[in-house]
């Protein structure tokens, strides 16, 4: 019986083991060498030489892999370099937006301080010097000099002479600026 007892346990670890030892080899997996660190199969199976590492060779595919991946950094970091050109250059562009736009509002402006200076001078025309310098003398330096621009020669040189002396001679140097 004893016998029949050993006899099944050896069929059923040659039936367990064969297919474990396959497998072992098919896949890589060394197990001389897990045997022989067992202690009670260590009597029995002596411990493989050490192997040499495998090298295993580079597919091309995984060298062209590599490529592209360095191509794909690369070019993520040119894209980031463009949007960060683009989003100054727009800033850049919103910023001379705003300055046309005051330009506009200025030359608007000058517009039509030129169109009320014309319309003033106008009203000017009939007057009477005399009373053209109780009106100036009332007015600050550069309006002053903005409608003795547009009046003719003749009338605002009567103006001036008319004038308190240092006014027109203030006036006369602001002309010649």
């Amino acid at each position: 019986m004893a016998k029949r007892i050993i006899l099944i346990i050896v069929i059923v670890l040659v039936v367990i083991m064969v297919p474990l030892f396959w497998a072992a080899r098919t896949t890589g997996f060394n197990v001389q060498a897990l045997l022989s660190k067992l202690p009670i199969t260590s009597m029995f199976i002596e411990a493989p030489p050490e192997a040499e590492p495998v090298i295993v060779p580079i597919s091309p595919l995984e060298t062209e892999n590599k490529e592209l991946q360095g191509q794909i950094r690369e070019l993520q970091e040119q894209i980031g370099a463009l949007e960060n050109e683009n989003n100054q250059l727009k800033s850049e562009n919103e910023e001379i937006k705003r300055e046309i736009t005051d330009l506009r509002a200025e030359i608007l402006t000058a517009a039509n301080l030129k169109a009320n200076v014309q319309y003033t001078t106008e009203l000017y025309k009939d007057m009477k010097p005399a009373d053209i310098v109780k009106i100036l003398d009332n007015m600050d330096d550069e309006k002053a000099l903005l409608i003795l621009t547009e009046l003719e020669p003749n009338q605002a040189s009567k103006i001036l002479a008319l004038m308190d002396p240092q006014r027109a001679a203030l006036l006369t140097k602001l002309l010649l600026e």
